[in-house]
Parts: C-alpha cells; sequence; structure tokens
C-alpha cells in the first residue's frame, strides 16, 4: 500500500509541476504579449505627440494669418474712412455753395482745446460754422451719438 500511495503521490506532484510548468509558460506567454503592448503603446504615444505638435503648429499658423487677416481688414476700413473723409473735404465748399452757402475757412480734424473730441470737417462762413462727421456707414447711433454728445462739446 505504501508503494501505492508513493505512486499516487509521485503522480500528483509530478501532474503539479506540469501545472507549474503549463503556468510559467502562460506567464511568459503574457510577459512577451505585455511587453509588445508596451512597445505598440509607446510607438502610439509618440505618433500622437507629433500630432499634437503639428496641430500645435497648425494652430499657430492659422491664429497668425487670422490676426494678419483682421489686421488687414481694420486698415481698410481706416483707408476706407480716410478716402471718404478725404474726398468729402476736397468738395464740401463746392457742395455747400450750390446750396446757398460760401465758406470762407475749411478745417480737416479739428481738435479743440480742453475737448478731447475731434471734427472730421468744420467749415466757416461770414454767419454759419458747419460741422460735419464722416462716416462710412451711417447708423441712428451713429447719428445720435454725435447730435447729443460730440455737437455739444464743440458748441461749448
Amino acid at each position: 500500500m505504501r508503494k501505492y500511495s508513493t505512486t499516487n503521490r509521485l503522480d500528483r506532484i509530478e501532474k503539479d509541476i506540469e501545472f507549474f510548468l503549463k503556468g510559467m509558460v502562460e506567464l511568459r506567454e503574457s510577459q512577451v504579449e505585455l511587453k509588445e503592448s508596451q512597445v505598440e503603446l509607446k510607438a502610439s504615444q509618440e505618433r500622437t505627440g507629433q500630432q499634437i505638435n503639428q496641430l500645435e503648429q497648425i494652430v499657430r499658423e492659422t491664429s497668425r494669418k487670422v490676426n494678419e487677416v483682421g489686421r488687414q481688414l481694420g486698415s481698410m476700413g481706416i483707408v476706407q474712412g480716410e478716402i471718404a473723409e478725404d474726398l468729402f473735404y476736397r468738395n464740401v465748399e463746392q457742395l455747400f455753395i450750390t446750396r446757398g452757402l460760401k465758406l470762407d475757412t475749411v478745417y480737416r480734424n479739428l481738435k479743440a482745446k480742453g475737448n478731447k473730441a475731434e471734427y472730421d470737417i468744420v467749415a466757416r462762413g461770414d454767419d454759419h460754422v458747419i460741422v460735419i462727421e464722416v462716416k462710412n456707414k451711417l447708423g441712428i447711433d451713429v447719428v445720435s451719438d454725435f447730435i447729443n454728445n460730440k455737437l455739444p462739446k464743440f458748441k461749448t
């Protein structure tokens, strides 16, 4: 009986060793797979980092271009305003003569002392003064501001 028991015991030990070795092989395979996954993850992270850098460069360049376009559009508005003001300034005497008003002096971009407002065109005749605000785009708010805020300051 003892012999049987030893054989049984050896069989179990062999099975346990076989099970252990099989587990070790599976563990080794899992470690290899994990290492491969880590290498793939690292490569993916590097690609993602490169893509983020490229996107940041694109965003910077796009932002620079948008700022440049905004600056150009702002300059165009200023230039258009200057052109309109210059055109009106050169023709103001003629425009008012046809309406029966003779102008002696025409000022451009007049600034009064103690008054921060600037008046685009101020024309003076014998018994009248004309204050002109030149705008490319006329709106009720612009007219209201001129009548309620800018013109009263001119009068003082």
